[in-house]
């Protein structure tokens, strides 16, 4: 009689140990709830923001899906001339002092009109994604002294062409990672995105989230407040998401599609 090669118990060891295995690589690519730091998708009343000089949560069915339910922050800004104070949603989440070696940024914007200045649209406790007809990444603090290594310019390329297309949802994603020196960019619109940037970053440490600088959506500070603000953005923003992990694009396409359909974003 032939002798087995594996014992039945040895059998049930080695496949408990392959389970833990694929759950292991499973958690090691996608999304885990634990590592989202900040959500707004503003379809119900956010105990998150404050909305100051005239900035809103905009009509049902404003949001990216155009699905009841869904709607959007609105900056209504037309004129240059309205600009100082100007519409901003700002954050009141108390954030926690932290170094941050990786980092997924996504959100939606809508622009009324192309953008005829500096405008932010996020301002995160030292993360601030800014726009001058292109987009800039300062992984660093406003008012704080810059290194202009410390900022990640994504140039006018993608789907977009310009920095964005006026009158339509445009998507925005960015991801780094400080081990590596990697950021990775992506663009798109409800028909499609695409990765459009793959570069070398010259960051000179981890990003220092400090709980007492300012976090807004839609515009930047210029005092501690924030209710004195110089360069808002002009249109609707949706579906702000940061999270402290360099997401994989399957990941990234995952929550893309769930915003598309103004649907949660679900862990593996």
């Amino acid at each position: 009689m032939k002798s087995r090669l594996f014992s039945r118990p040895a059998i049930l060891v080695l496949s408990l140990l392959l389970l833990q295995l694929r759950l292991l690589l499973a958690s090691s690519s996608g999304i885990d709830q634990g590592d989202l730091m900040f959500e707004e998708r503003f379809n119900t009343p956010p105990l998150q923001l404050e909305y100051l000089n005239g900035s809103k949560i905009a009509a049902d069915s404003s949001g990216v899906s155009g699905k009841l339910g869904d709607s959007a922050y609105l900056s209504g800004v037309v004129s240059q001339a309205e600009k100082t104070p100007g519409p901003v949603a700002r954050i009141l989440k108390k954030e926690e002092e932290q170094s941050l070696k990786e980092i997924t940024l996504t959100m939606w914007f809508n622009g009324i009109g192309m953008q005829s200045d500096v405008a932010t649209l996020l301002g995160y406790f030292g993360i601030v994604l800014i726009n001058d007809k292109t987009f800039t990444v300062r992984l660093e603090a406003e008012r704080e002294p810059q290194t202009q290594g410390n900022w990640v310019t994504v140039g006018r390329k993608g789907p977009l062409g310009e920095w964005i297309q006026p009158g339509q949802w445009n998507f925005f994603a960015f991801t780094w990672k400080f081990a590596t020196q990697t950021a990775v960019i992506y663009q798109g619109t409800p028909s499609g995105f695409q990765v459009v940037s793959t570069r070398t970053t010259n960051v000179t440490g981890p990003i220092q989230v400090k709980p007492k600088l300012f976090g807004g959506i839609g515009n930047s500070k210029t005092d501690e407040s924030g209710k004195q603000a110089q360069r808002p953005f002009s249109g609707y923003i949706d579906d702000v998401r940061i999270f402290s992990k360099a997401l994989d694009e399957n990941s990234i396409k995952a929550i893309y599609q769930a915003d598309l359909k103004n649907e949660s974003i679900k862990a593996p």
